[in-house]
């Protein structure tokens, strides 16, 4: 086995990442190849998230005219990360030129949503997505940024609920509302209501559905019991913060923010009267592989492996 063998298929898989990094300095020191480069900045990247040490590594690498598209996919997710937009769509670009993946793809969606290219990001994600991820719902909140409710009701209408990587119906719901399917909306909002975890930030879209379908005095119960959920949650931390489960300062902030909850709960029903409308939240965010040239558990083959297929 060489360095990159060792550290790759033997001491990572045992968590011993202080000496396998030790053996790729060490496989970089004897050879500065494109392989043992890249595997070091990958390491960095992925361990420690220190850009000043992965970014001259890669750019040494790929100074050497790579024939294969990990070092490129790996700088342009480094970019996204670093929000250097333009910067991350032109290698981006590139690497997808060398190899069409939709980890590329997805990539290249979150940077040009970043930009407000919103025509190019429902593109890239309509490749990089499954019928029910989140890079799904990624797709079909670039179109809502685009106006094009057609495409939304065109894309909700072959989401499959049971994708591994589901959604969640109400996130579906949302979407639904977002595009006046507020009868749609309603059974998915109630679902979401008896199973998961409730928020602000999704039930001021539920009872903004259905406040459009004349159902006002049903909102008022919601926002009761949420309002009591979120004075529970304000005891609940004073208890915690007195049992020294809060770091000192965050208790303040804690429930100032619940506090702030409630008062929104006490007004939204009057400012949904007065034409507010709830928008969808998003933040693209990047998507990761597992760049390691040789990894084995990854089947990565060696990056000579790659260029003489």
């Amino acid at each position: 086995m060489n360095l990159n063998d060792i550290a790759v298929n033997q001491l990572l898989l045992e968590f011993k990442f202080e000496e396998a990094q030790m053996m790729l300095e060490q496989a970089v020191m004897e050879k500065r190849d494109i392989q043992s480069l890249h595997n070091l900045a990958c390491f960095y990247i992925r361990d420690t998230e220190e850009y000043y040490k992965t970014l001259p590594l890669l750019a040494e690498a790929i100074e050497k005219q790579p024939k294969h598209y990990f070092p490129f996919a790996l700088l342009g997710e480094i970019y996204l990360r670093m929000e250097k937009y333009i910067s991350a769509i032109r290698i981006l670009e590139y690497a997808l030129k060398m190899k069409d993946t939709e980890v590329v793809h997805a990539n290249l969606a979150a940077a040009y949503f970043n930009m407000n290219n919103f025509e190019k990001a429902a593109e890239h994600y309509k490749k990089s997505a499954t019928d029910g991820d989140f890079l799904k719902y990624a797709e079909m909140v670039s179109y809502l940024q685009l106006d094009d409710h057609d495409s939304v009701l065109k894309t909700l209408r072959k989401v499959n609920e049971n994708d591994e990587n589901y959604m969640g119906g109400v996130n579906v719901a949302e979407l639904f509302a977002q595009i006046n399917y507020f009868d749609e909306a309603i059974p998915l909002f109630e679902m979401g209501w008896r199973e998961i975890v409730r928020s602000y930030e999704w039930v001021e879209h539920y009872v903004y559905s259905l406040i459009q379908l004349g159902r006002v005095e049903e909102t008022a119960d919601i926002i009761d019991q949420m309002k009591t959920e979120t004075t529970d949650e304000i005891v609940e931390s004073k208890v915690r913060a007195m049992d020294g489960e809060f770091i000192e300062g965050n208790i303040e902030e804690t429930i100032m923010d619940l506090q702030h909850t409630n008062e929104k709960y006490n007004t939204l029903i009057g400012r949904i009267l007065n034409g507010y409308r709830p928008k969808i939240f998003f933040e693209p965010y990047y998507v990761s592989q597992c760049y390691l040239y040789g990894c084995k558990v990854h089947g990565n083959k060696t990056y000579d492996e790659y260029v003489n297929m």
